[in-house]
């Protein structure tokens, strides 16, 4: 029994050994096979995102075309054309197209004073000459000449606007751009203004010169270089409401000596056929006197 029981523990021990010495082989046999032979040292690849990372396929071995998914956009964030021209860029070009315009004078004659329905021609004249004779001569308005001086360009365009209620504008003729021809001593606009209600109203005289910018495409720039409020007081056109308003006036220069006009006229009329009674009327008959 005793040598029974030895047999059996040496033939457990050599079983173990053997299945541990047939990992210990493997276990070489596997590392040895999977190291990477010695290579030449080359310089390091580009690590580049994997599709999942970026959103978009990987195209490196795609024959057919590529459709890329549309980004959507993130709430709160406006989008923006790519070709867009940023606003910084726009502003430098139109400072640089400012420098480049020339000094000029506008001259106008602003009322200060409107009836309601009555038609009133308005002139406006801009000229880049220092020259101002001509530029006043014969100025269609009824207030005071303002000259003021304002940036020209070769083209201008002139405009006078108001609230829709208040005036009735309409240019003549209608086009509101001009050229300022060096020839002439002066470019003009013309509107014609019909008030349309009582009260003080404003209306807005603005000059622009025209640029053209290659740098911004095809755009045509308006760039104001003047304006002007012109503030109208508009009445109704009544004699009532002409004496109310120049009482002073009325009662000191005409009421007054119209009034002592007629009293005079009365009195002598009066007098005169007062006269003219007595030279009618028949002498007395002679008095006959009885003893």
């Amino acid at each position: 029994m005793k040598n029974e029981n030895q047999g059996k523990k040496i033939a457990v021990s050599v079983a173990l050994l053997t299945f541990i010495g047939f990992l210990s082989a493997s276990a070489f046999f596997y590392i040895v096979t999977r190291s990477p032979a010695p290579t030449q040292s080359r310089p390091t690849p580009t690590v580049e995102a994997s599709p999942a990372a970026t959103g978009f396929p990987d195209v490196s071995h795609s024959p057919g075309p590529i459709n890329y998914p549309t980004p959507i956009p993130s709430k709160g964030t406006p989008e923006t054309s790519p070709t867009s021209t940023p606003v910084p860029y726009e502003d430098k070009r139109i400072a640089e197209a400012r420098k480049q315009f020339g000094e000029g004078k506008i001259a106008f004659k602003p009322p200060e004073e409107m009836i309601v329905g009555k038609t009133e021609t308005l002139e406006a004249r801009i000229t880049h000459q220092e020259q101002t004779a001509s530029l006043e001569k014969e100025l269609k308005g009824r207030g005071k000449t303002v000259v003021k001086t304002l940036k020209v360009s070769c083209r201008m365009r002139v405009t006078l606007t108001s609230e829709k209620d208040d005036f009735n504008i309409t240019p003549v003729p209608p086009s509101d751009i001009r050229l300022l021809d060096p020839k002439e001593p002066y470019s003009s606009w013309k509107w014609d203004i019909t008030p349309q209600k009582s009260g003080t109203h404003d209306m807005h005289l603005v000059a622009e010169a025209i640029a053209d910018i290659p740098e911004l495409g095809e755009r045509t720039l308006y760039i104001k270089t003047f304006d002007y409020t012109i503030k109208v007081k508009v009445t109704t056109d009544s004699v009532l409401g002409w004496i109310a308003k120049y009482w002073q006036y009325f009662l000191g220069t005409i009421a007054i000596p119209l009034v002592g006009w007629f009293w005079t006229l009365y009195s002598k009329r009066k007098e005169k056929k007062e006269k003219e009674d007595s030279e009618k009327k028949p002498p007395d008959p002679p008095k006959i006197i009885v003893p």
